[in-house]
């Protein structure tokens, strides 16, 4: 199933760890504390943080448990069934090119990293103009937020295929194993905000920097 998400303050969505998510309209404030963490997509809001304004940029996300402002814009998912004992911010260009390859042509970054391996995180992907994916699939939901340009998001189900106009501002939620494409036209671009409830890479027990750089002698 894909399903846009708009005109609501709260939407629960139960997959691995219960989430809510909140959308923030331009002219609204928002003072988060959780007693698990929380994940903010923002794309021309602020947040202020220890009575500072710490965006840097209009596009950013950020990650943590301790007491947050947010103003403006947003989408804010609130899982108090996970915490991390940091704070992640991160600000960026929307219009760039992903640090890392994705299928097709298309790329992604990495924008808040998985504490560790499995946990949730934060990613985001650029579809260059005239991209046609792959048919494809996700075994966990993905949680979008459209940042610039213009795409579709094509889904089959029971080999019925439809598409959905993706422009800025739009915020979806993607079952997991739906069979979906993006693709854009020749002219256009776009990019995402998503949030993962799961990860395949991020620090092991048994593998991780500070570990596997210690040697027994």
């Amino acid at each position: 199933m894909f399903n846009f998400i708009e005109n609501f303050s709260e939407y629960t969505l139960e997959e691995r760890n219960v989430c809510y998510l909140t959308i923030l309209k331009s002219d609204e404030t928002l003072t988060l504390s959780t007693k698990g963490s929380f994940w903010i997509m923002s794309n021309g809001g602020n947040a202020v943080l220890d009575n500072k304004l710490s965006t840097g940029k209009d596009t950013w996300v950020s990650m943590g448990h301790q007491s947050i402002e947010v103003q403006g814009p947003a989408l804010v998912i609130d899982n108090p069934g996970f915490q991390c004992p940091e704070r992640k911010f991160c600000s960026f260009d929307p219009n760039s090119v992903g640090q890392l390859s994705y299928i097709d042509g298309c790329s992604n970054s990495n924008l808040i990293d998985p504490p560790r391996n499995g946990d949730p995180c934060l990613n985001y992907l650029y579809f260059p103009p005239g991209i046609d994916q792959s048919w494809h699939t996700h075994p966990s939901v993905r949680i979008g937020y459209v940042l610039t340009g213009k795409g579709y998001a094509c889904i089959q189900s029971n080999g019925v295929s439809k598409e959905h106009l993706l422009e800025p501002g739009k915020i979806f939620v993607l079952d997991r194993f739906t069979k979906h494409r993006f693709r854009t036209e020749s002219d256009q671009h776009m990019t995402l905000m998503i949030y993962h409830p799961d990860s395949e890479d991020g620090p092991r027990d048994e593998n991780n920097p500070m570990k596997s750089r210690t040697y027994l002698r």
